[in-house]
């Protein structure tokens, strides 16, 4: 799949089975990559909890975790609102997405393995998971009442390309048209 086909993908399942908050993620637009890594740091914060996620599902480990920092390569659909530009926080965190979180962000992608796994190597991120049991409870189950009541992630993403207009002589720089839907649920 394309970038903007694995952005929609990863978005429409955070929406569907985890419960997040679409206008969240079109809000703080959020990277691949850091779809990516909400939806690796929901499932430890679970897992943390011993419960699934509110569709009941689950992945081959280990998932591609991502990156929680905005990064130039990794693909973004859209710009942040300019609310979000402005919030002080590294995203994800529940009150930005809807979704339970274990509050920890990797400090290097070599401790990003151990990370997504549940093994934490740092000594206050060892500390701040069991610290956080009911705000991880309280987030799961607003995620999971969400989920319940959401059956898509709003609009297709658009992809835009370069394309000569039928009128000659005139060229149109962008034509953007959305991606088809797909129906089936993860």
């Amino acid at each position: 799949m394309s970038d903007a086909e694995q952005w929609q993908e990863m978005a429409r399942h955070l929406v569907r089975a985890h419960g997040a908050d679409p206008d969240g993620l079109t809000g703080y637009a959020p990277t691949l990559e850091q779809l990516r890594f909400a939806h690796a740091d929901t499932h430890v914060a679970l897992a943390g909890r011993n419960a699934p996620p509110p569709d009941g599902h689950n992945h081959t480990w280990p998932v591609d975790a991502g990156w929680h920092d905005p990064r130039g390569s990794s693909y973004r659909p859209f710009p942040p609102s300019p609310a979000a530009r402005q919030d002080p926080f590294g995203w994800p965190l529940p009150y930005q997405d809807g979704l339970p979180h274990t509050y920890i962000f990797p400090d290097s992608e070599a401790s990003l393995a151990d990370w997504a796994a549940g093994r934490f190597t740092r000594p206050d991120a060892e500390a701040a998971v069991p610290a956080q049991p009911e705000v991880i409870r309280a987030a799961a189950a607003r995620a999971s009442a969400a989920a319940l009541t959401r059956t898509s992630f709003p609009g297709p993403v658009q992809t835009c390309s370069a394309t000569p207009s039928a009128s000659a002589g005139t060229v149109r720089t962008r034509q953007c048209v959305p991606h088809p839907a797909r129906g089936r649920r993860r």
